[in-house]
This record gives structure tokens, sequence and C-alpha cells, in this order.
């Protein structure tokens, strides 16, 4: 059902994406499909769980640096590498190019992936405090929150920038969005 919802939304976007038609293509009842998912919004939320669920396994476990440059290093390979899945990866492309064109209520992530990202997201920064590659004057929470925002306004920005800029373009906004990531963070 998810695959059939996702190549719907990817199709026609979340405005124009039928939540009948989308249980019309997978044979079941409108009952099973209300039993399963509120709206379309919340099917919608289903299927950017399951794009999260991949892209958090592309990002992985961090794994301490040894030095501040290799944090450095290893930040931007892990930025790189989830770049590359949604600029390889047809389906993923499609989904995300949906989230750039959406308002920001319908892009929700649950409690549980929440969690997860500021528990990556602390343990990446801690690690730089360790190595001296990221500001030790802040507590790392608030850096924390800073840089999840921060993540996700460069995000939203990429996103929109998926259909109509060209790949050395994209490049050279993310290595961009890279350095402005780790200016934020670095020593004063």
């Amino acid at each position: 059902m998810l695959d059939i919802a996702e190549a719907e939304f990817a199709e026609h976007g979340f405005e124009d994406a039928s939540f009948n038609g989308i249980i019309a293509r997978a044979g079941i009842s409108k009952g099973s499909m209300y039993y399963r998912f509120r709206d379309k919004a919340d099917l919608f939320a289903a299927v950017l769980a399951r794009a999260a669920g991949v892209l958090a396994t592309v990002v992985g476990p961090w794994q301490p640096a040894a030095h501040a440059a290799g944090y450095r290093e290893q930040l931007s390979a892990v930025v790189l590498r989830v770049f590359a899945v949604v600029a390889h990866d047809p389906t993923m492309a499609q989904v995300v190019r949906v989230v750039a064109r959406i308002p920001d209520a319908l892009v929700r992530l649950t409690p549980e992936q929440q969690e997860t990202a500021l528990a990556w997201t602390t343990a990446v920064l801690t690690d730089g405090q360790r190595v001296g590659a990221v500001r030790s004057d802040l507590p790392v929470a608030f850096l924390a929150s800073a840089a999840l925002g921060l993540g996700q306004g460069m995000d939203r920005y990429m996103l929109q920038q998926l259909e109509h800029t060209d790949p050395e373009q994209l490049m050279a906004l993310l290595a961009g969005s890279i350095d402005i990531f780790l200016r934020a963070l670095a020593p004063p």
C-alpha cells in the first residue's frame, strides 16, 4: 500500500493525489484504509516515515573521530551520502520533490524520529566537542537544537532546488551548506 501511495504522491504531488485513487489501486476497502490511516495526510506521513528510515540507514551510526579534521570529513561524507541517495534513487527523489512543494505543517516527524534525530545529533556534536571541532562554550543541547533547525532550513532549500538546478550547481550549494554548518558550530 505504501508503494502505491508513494507513486501517487510522486506523480500528482500531495494536493492532487487522490486518497480514493490510492484505495482503489491498492484494492482494499475504504474501511480498511481508514482503519490504518486517518486521512491522506496520515498516509503521507507513513510514506515520509519510510523514506526517513531509508535515510537513517544511509546515515548510519556516528564513529568517534580521531581529530577535528577527521570529524569534519566524516560529517561531510554523511551529508554527501544522503544527497547521493536523493539524487540517484528515483523513488526517493520523487518523495523529496513532493516534500519540497508542500507546507511545513504536513512534513512532520514522529516523536520517535525526532528523538532519534536529536540523540544522533547530540552524539555527533559531543564527539565534535571532544576533538575541538565544535564549540564547547554553549550547552550541547542548545547546539543540537540549533543544528537541527539549521539543517532543516538547508534541507528545505536544497529540496526546492533539485528540479531546476544542474548537478554542478547543486554540488556547489551542498558544499556551501556543509561549510556554513561547520562554521556555525566551530569554536569561536
